[in-house]
Parts: C-alpha cells; structure tokens; sequence
C-alpha cells in the first residue's frame, strides 16, 4: 500500500502539470493491470487507479478552467454503457460482472473522455504515438528475453515444443491480443511514411520500425496464430492501398511461399488440417457449447460474468475445462452482453471505420492524418480478423487500448491541419 500511494502521489502531480504526458504514460503501463490490491474488501489495480487519479485531475481541471466537455458520438458511447450496465443487471454472478464493468465498460470509456479533452497539439499527438512505441517494444523485448533465457517462462509453456514467450504476461496469447494490433498500426507509418520524411515524423518512423521488428518476433516466439492471421490480414490492406500493387502482392506472395518451408509454421499447420491440434480442438468444443448457451439465452445472454457460471450447462460432457468467455470476440459478445452489447459494439465498429475512410479520402497521401487515417483501420481490420478465434478486447489493458485507438481515428478526423 506504501508503494500504491507513492505510484498515485507521483501520477497525480504529472497528471496536473503535464495531463498528455501521463496519459501517454499510462498507456505505456498499461500491464500493470496485474498489479492487484484490496483495501476494504474492494479489489483494484495499479491501472484502474491510475485511470481514476487520471480522470479526477482532468475534471477538476476542466470546473477550474470552465471548459466544455468534448464527447464526440455522445449517443453511441452512451449506449455502450447502458449495453454494458444491462448486461450486469442480468448476469447470474453480480459480483464477478460488477468487476468486468467496471474494467471493460466503465474505465476505458473514461479514458477516451480524457484522451478527447487533453490530446489536443501535434506535441500531444507525438506522445501517444511514441506510448504505442515503446509498449509493443517492450512486450516484445521481454518475449526475446525470455528465448533467450534471461527471463524465466512459467509452465507449462516453457516445456511446450515450441516454447512459447510469455513476456510480462502469465500467459503466450496475451502477446498477440495486445501487439498485433501495434503492429498493424506500425506496418503503415514504415511502407507509407517515406513519403512524409520530415524531421517529427522521421523519429517516429524509426521507432516504428524498430518496434515492429521486436514485435513480429515476439509473435512468432509466442505462437499466437490468430494474431498472425490478424498482423496478414493487416498487411493484406496495406498491400491493397500501395500505389505499387502488382510488386507488392508478389512480394507477399513468395513471402508467404518461403514461410512455407519453415519447420515451425509446417508443423502448426499440419496440426490443424489433420484436427491434432489440441487449442482447435478445445476452441471447437467450446464454441459448439456457446452456441447452444446463447439458443437457450439469444437476448440476454449470460451477462457479464456470467458466462462460466452458465457454460457448464451446456458444455460438452468429453471437455472438463471451465473458461472465462468462449475465445471468440463475436460469441464473448453476445454471450456476455446480448444483442444491445453486438448492436453497441457494431455502432462504434462503424464509427471507427467510417473515422478511417474520412480521413484517407479527406487528406493528401501520405500526410500524417492519411497515415493515421490508415493505421487505426489496419488496426480495426487486425482486431476483427483475430476476434474470429480469440478475444482481443475483454481483458483490462486490451479495453483500453481499444478506447485509446478510437479516440485516435475520431480527433484525427476532426483535424483540419497538418503536422
């Protein structure tokens, strides 16, 4: 508790003297979610206190300034907390439910409050450009450690054949959930930014670079092929928008062709196509049991929190193994949040989209807002394609990262200026 109150003394003053900063800042930190506390009974962590210091700074700053709260898209933020807020009213466990709103509802749209009243200058920008940075380099750098054998790996991914990174995280999928789309963001600031070679965007473009590099290792020593089959789906779009098309798609294609006669990705997809594969099999099983869950609960679902505590009466009687959601973003969706949660997120999924189009249609190639205008739909295409067999928002650090991205596309489509 001394350290806690040190961490928020310390992040309270930045916050008051330097609100960018420390928002960048915590989207650096964004792990440390797995630092966890109790003080009378109530459970928190290291980022949900961070966000909260975070926001009272931001409000009592806005009442001593007397400056309008700036919320674009009020109504569909507004009906992803009351989809959320139903949710927990109809879930069979309340307590874990009143946890996960709290931590996927309630903190990250606090969050893109904050990020739409303090992300103001390019300066401002440049900070959450670099925070993305130095997050996948660091996630990435730790999974290298770990290879390497400076960092311990916990079982029983370390006895696995391959071994599987882990990094900061207790677990190897947790890699990819949070790096794939970084990377996807990064890929377009290094195949476009060539074009907007200037002195700010040249820094940012060798961090990129170099963060990348770190990342797509860290991937591949992690053995996440969902985020894989995002980073490709990414790269597919970033291949589709290159003046160069024809060269470009070759490219891929031998790229694609040489991984091919890689020992490792040969045996990952042997295991698949011949149902050896233990992670398919059990995704499978689960998604066939979620199916039969949500026909008996098609509105409401579970609610949140919910889902292992109703799960067991549907799951396959072979299959022992209990799980927080069913490792798919559309069935943890409706299982979880009902149909008003996939008509929630479906609002902000078209608001993000059309926030990309506006900006690559409204901008000059090659600019700073075309770049982002890119990045946070290659992100977007990146998130999708791997919530086909995975989960890549329904964990604190990745609900945040969500909010944080879409905040992004929405002030970039609002700036008329360029860096």
């Amino acid at each position: 508790m001394i350290f806690l109150c040190i961490i928020a003394i310390a992040f309270a003053f930045l916050a008051w003297v330097k609100r960018p900063l420390s928002l960048a800042l915590l989207v650096v930190f964004l792990p440390v979610y797995q630092i966890r506390y109790s003080a009378f009974g109530i459970p928190f962590t290291l980022l949900e206190v961070c966000i909260l210091i975070l926001t009272v700074v931001w409000l009592i700053q806005m009442f001593i300034r007397r400056e309008h709260i700036q919320a674009p898209y009020r109504w569909a933020i507004l009906a992803f907390c009351v989809a959320g807020t139903i949710a927990l009213a109809v879930s069979v466990d309340i307590r874990a439910g009143l946890g996960l709103w709290k931590a996927y509802i309630i903190e990250p749209v606090l969050v893109y409050l904050v990020y739409m009243n303090t992300i103001r200058t390019q300066k401002d920008r440049r900070y959450i450009h670099w925070a993305l940075i130095i997050l996948l380099l660091y996630i990435s750098a730790g999974a290298l450690a770990q290879a390497c054998g400076w960092m311990h790996i916990p079982e029983p991914y370390a006895s696995e054949a391959p071994q599987r990174a882990t990094s900061v995280y207790p677990f190897p999928t947790a890699i990819g959930k949070i790096t794939d789309q970084l990377i996807a963001f990064s890929l377009v600031f290094i195949a476009f930014g060539v074009s907007s070679f200037r002195a700010g965007i040249k820094r940012r473009l060798f961090g990129f670079t170099i963060a990348t590099v770190f990342g797509v290792l860290g991937l591949f020593l992690s053995v996440n092929r969902g985020a894989l089959l995002g980073v490709a789906a990414s790269i597919f779009l970033i291949a589709l928008m290159s003046r160069r098309k024809v060269i470009t798609f070759s490219i891929l294609g031998l790229v694609c062709i040489g991984l091919l006669f890689v020992p490792t990705v040969q045996t990952q997809i042997q295991k698949v196509f011949s149902r050896t594969d233990t992670s398919t099999d059990v995704r499978v099983v689960m998604w066939q049991g979620t199916w039969r869950l949500i026909a008996h609960h098609p509105i409401t679902g579970a609610g949140l929190g919910g889902f292992p505590v109703l799960y067991d009466q549907y799951r396959d009687a072979s299959h022992v193994e209990l799980f927080p959601n069913p490792d798919s973003l559309y069935l943890t969706l409706w299982s979880e949040m009902g149909l008003y949660g996939i008509v929630a997120f479906f609002w902000i999924f078209v608001l993000w989209f059309r926030g990309c189009i506006r900006a690559l249609k409204g901008n000059q190639y090659g600019s700073v807002e075309w770049l982002i205008g890119l990045a946070t739909l290659a992100a977007l295409v990146t998130f999708l394609v791997h919530g086909i067999v995975d989960t890549p928002y329904f964990k604190n650090d990745l609900a945040v990262l969500f909010w944080v991205l879409f905040a992004l596309v929405i002030q970039n489509e609002r700036r008329v200026s360029h860096d």
